[in-house]
């Protein structure tokens, strides 16, 4: 829907093919999750996004890839 704005959108090739189980996060999904929310902000500090918005980002998500406290 942005670009009916004219607002550019970056092309982000997938990630991760995760399995997803809402509200049963597990290390896969975690780890896809973390990869998105860095690709997300390198594109912002690298300039090629002016923005970031997330959904909320359940703790257990950073607790199942070892990285609670990081995201």
């Amino acid at each position: 829907q942005a670009t009916e704005f004219g607002l550019p959108v970056p092309n982000i090739e997938p990630i991760a093919h995760a399995p997803c189980n809402p509200g049963s996060p597990n290390a896969t999904s975690g780890q896809a999750a973390y990869d998105a929310i860095i690709t997300a902000t390198n594109l912002v500090l690298d300039g090629r996004a002016r923005a970031l918005a997330t959904a909320p980002i359940a703790k257990m998500i950073g607790m199942a890839i070892g990285k609670a406290g990081w995201l």
